[in-house]
């Protein structure tokens, strides 16, 4: 039976397994592709940290330059 979630789409039956087997493979095959993705994700968390911190680095520096100027004038 199909049952509408409200949007107009909707969702197909839940699977019946005859064994567990099955249904412990394809919990072990999402499992490892939230591994993968998570893994993913924390070194694009690490990359915009690094960004980040390089891009205050820079902002700093222009501050300093800019409050240089400033003063000889």
């Amino acid at each position: 039976m199909r049952r509408s979630n409200g949007s107009g789409r909707y969702y197909e039956p839940v699977p019946q397994y005859s064994s567990g087997d099955a249904l412990e493979e394809d919990n072990d095959a999402m499992a490892d592709e939230l591994k993968d993705k998570v893994q993913m994700l924390k070194s694009l968390s690490l990359d915009i940290g690094d960004e980040v911190k390089y891009q205050d680095r820079l902002l700093r520096e222009m501050d300093d330059d800019f409050e240089k100027t400033g003063s000889s004038m």
